[in-house]
C-alpha cells in the first residue's frame, strides 16, 4: 500500500518593505496609464459585496448565502414540468419593480408563454416590463447586446444603453434555454440536426453578454428543463439540462426547484389546490462553497408563503432560537409548545421575523453554521445522482 505524503503547513516569507512598495507603485501607474477597471487590489473588501434582490423565500436566500438573487451575475433555475421555475421568475419580477422603482425588467418570451393577466394577478407593473417575444436566439441577444449592420457600423441593444446608463435595467429574464432556436439550426429540415450547436452559441452569446451585465449590474435568470436521460448502472435514471457542460461553466448560480409530492406538500383552499411545497437544491454556487437546501411554500396567486415557518425553522437551525425538547420551541423569555404555535406567532409578528431574521445574519458573520434543516422529501433531492452540476 503506498501511502500519501504527509503535507506541511509552509507560512509565507515575510514581504519586503521595499518590493512591496515598488509593486504598489507600478501597480498605481498601470492603473492609470491604461485606464483599466480590472486590476483590483486582492484586500479590496468593496469587491466582496454582492448587491442581492432578495428571494421572497429566506429559506432560499439563504441556501444562496447572499440572501437574493445576484446583479451581474447569471442564474438557472431548472426543474420538472410544474415545479415553479417561471413562478419564482415572476416574483423576482415583482420584488425587482418593488426595490428599484425607476428601474425596467426585459422578459424575452421564447416560448411565447407569459400570462399577463396572471402577471397583473400578482401585482407585477407590466408597464415596467418589456417583453423581447420570439425563440430565434441570434435576434434575442441581438436585441439585449448589440449588433454590427451590414456596413459595420454597431447598433446598440438594451443592455448597452444600460450600460450607458440612458436607461435602467435590473433583470433580464430568458423563458427558456430549450426553447432557444441557435443560427445553426435554423433553416434545417426536421432530419437535419447540428451536433452541439446550442452549447456552441450560448457560449458565443455570454461571451458579450456577462461582462455587460457586470457593468450595468443587471441581474440574468434563465430558465431551463430537466431531462432523465436512461442508461445503465452509475448513470441510470440521471439528469441533464439543455446546454452541456459549456452551459454549466458560464452560469453562477443553479437552482433545481422540486415540486412536494407529499399528501402534506399541497396548499390547498375551499376551491382546491392553489399551490405546493417547494424544494430548492442550489446545485452551483459562486458566492459560497457547498451545496445547500431551501424549502418553502408557494402560493400561485399570493407567492411564497407562510413565510414564518421558514424564519422559525432557520433560526433553529443557526441556534437562534433553542430547542430544548422535540416539542418545544425557545425564544428569549418566550416557550412555545409545539410547532405549529411557535410558527403562527412568527406569521403574525413580522417584526419578530425581522429581528430572527437579523440574529440569523449575525450567526453566520460568526461562522455559525446551521444543522441540517431538510425534510425527508428534502434529503432525498440531495442523491448525488441528481446533482447534475456537482459531478465535473
Amino acid at each position: 500500500m503506498i501511502r500519501a505524503a504527509k503535507l506541511e503547513k509552509v507560512e509565507p516569507a515575510p514581504l519586503v518593505e521595499q518590493t512591496l512598495d515598488d509593486f504598489e507603485a507600478i501597480f498605481d501607474e498601470m492603473r492609470k496609464n491604461h485606464g483599466s477597471k480590472s486590476l483590483v487590489d486582492g484586500d479590496d473588501e468593496s469587491k466582496e459585496v454582492w448587491e442581492v434582490i432578495p428571494y421572497p423565500s429566506p429559506s432560499l436566500g439563504d441556501a444562496v448565502h447572499v440572501g437574493g438573487l445576484a446583479l451581474g451575475r447569471v442564474t438557472q433555475f431548472h426543474g420538472i414540468e410544474g415545479s415553479g421555475k417561471t413562478f419564482l421568475a415572476m416574483l423576482m419580477v415583482r420584488e425587482t419593480l418593488r426595490r428599484y422603482p425607476r428601474a425596467y425588467v426585459v422578459w424575452a418570451d421564447a416560448e411565447q408563454s407569459f400570462d399577463k393577466e396572471w402577471a397583473k394577478t400578482l401585482g407585477i407593473d407590466l408597464r415596467r416590463v418589456k417583453f423581447i417575444e420570439t425563440n430565434e436566439a441570434a435576434e434575442i441577444f441581438n436585441q439585449l447586446c448589440g449588433k454590427y449592420n451590414t456596413t459595420g457600423k454597431f447598433i446598440p441593444g438594451l443592455v448597452n444603453y444600460a450600460v450607458d446608463k440612458k436607461i435602467d435595467i435590473k433583470l433580464v429574464v430568458l423563458d427558456s434555454i430549450a426553447s432557444l432556436i441557435v443560427p445553426a439550426e435554423a433553416g434545417r429540415n426536421f432530419d437535419e440536426m447540428e451536433m452541439g450547436a446550442l452549447p456552441k452559441f450560448l457560449k458565443r452569446a455570454f461571451s458579450r453578454t456577462r461582462p455587460l451585465l457586470k457593468q450595468a449590474n443587471c441581474a440574468f435568470i434563465a430558465i431551463n428543463q430537466a431531462r432523465e436521460v436512461l442508461g445503465y448502472g452509475a448513470n441510470a435514471s440521471s439528469i441533464t439540462y439543455p446546454g452541456g457542460k459549456t452551459w454549466r461553466h458560464l452560469i453562477d448560480f443553479a437552482i433545481k426547484l422540486h415540486p412536494s409530492s407529499g399528501a402534506d406538500g399541497k396548499l390547498e383552499d375551499e376551491g382546491g389546490k392553489v399551490g405546493h411545497k417547494i424544494i430548492a437544491t442550489v446545485e452551483k454556487n459562486r458566492a459560497a462553497p457547498n451545496i445547500h437546501q431551501g424549502e418553502f411554500w408557494f402560493n400561485f396567486y399570493k407567492g411564497v408563503v407562510r413565510v414564518g415557518e421558514e424564519v422559525g425553522v432557520l433560526a433553529a437551525a443557526y441556534g437562534v432560537v433553542q430547542r430544548p425538547n422535540n416539542i418545544s420551541w425557545v425564544y428569549k423569555d418566550q416557550t412555545f409548545k409545539g410547532k405549529e404555535a411557535f410558527f403562527t406567532f412568527l406569521e403574525e409578528n413580522e417584526s419578530i421575523r425581522t429581528e430572527l431574521l437579523d440574529a440569523i445574519k449575525i450567526a453566520k458573520a460568526n461562522k455559525i453554521k446551521r444543522t441540517a434543516t431538510l425534510s425527508d422529501e428534502g434529503t432525498s433531492q440531495m442523491d448525488e445522482k441528481a446533482l447534475f452540476f456537482n459531478k465535473d
